[in-house]
């Protein structure tokens, strides 16, 4: 069962079929970067392996690179965390996709993982409030 108390900073989930503001859908991983328990709001960012999207190096300002075997959650060459990515989403929607199986918890991100993404977004472009908001202060 998910509950408030289930997700930390760092959950890595599976969705099936995410949908996008677009109206598309596709399997995505989502990394959680609450900073508390029982936050009914969950913010997580969105990875992708599509590195077609990041040939050019001025993308790449709020962007991480897992490097395959990096992560036992992803096997991709290459997997990107882009801080353009970070999406919002009510604690109840997510609970209701993980009932229904459309949402599956894999685990927790390794440490390392987790302490360059709090240097990316320490380093980003994102405003002042989001990073304080994201870095936990």
């Amino acid at each position: 069962m998910l509950n408030l108390f289930t997700i930390e900073r760092g959950s890595v989930f599976h969705q099936k079929e995410f949908k996008f503001e677009d109206g598309s859908s596709k399997d995505k991983y989502l990394i959680t970067l609450n900073c508390k328990y029982r936050d009914n709001n969950i913010n997580f960012v969105l990875t992708t392996s599509q590195s077609k999207h990041y040939k050019n190096s001025k993308f790449m300002i709020d962007v991480l690179i897992i490097k395959a075997n990096e992560s036992k959650f992803f096997k991709a060459d290459e997997t990107f965390i882009d801080l353009d990515n970070i999406y919002e989403d009510d604690f109840n929607y997510l609970e209701n996709q993980f009932d229904i199986g459309e949402l599956t918890l894999l685990g927790i991100l390794e440490n390392n993982i987790l302490e360059k993404i709090e240097k990316l977004i320490k380093n980003s472009t994102l405003n002042y409030f989001e990073k304080a908001k994201y870095l936990c202060t």
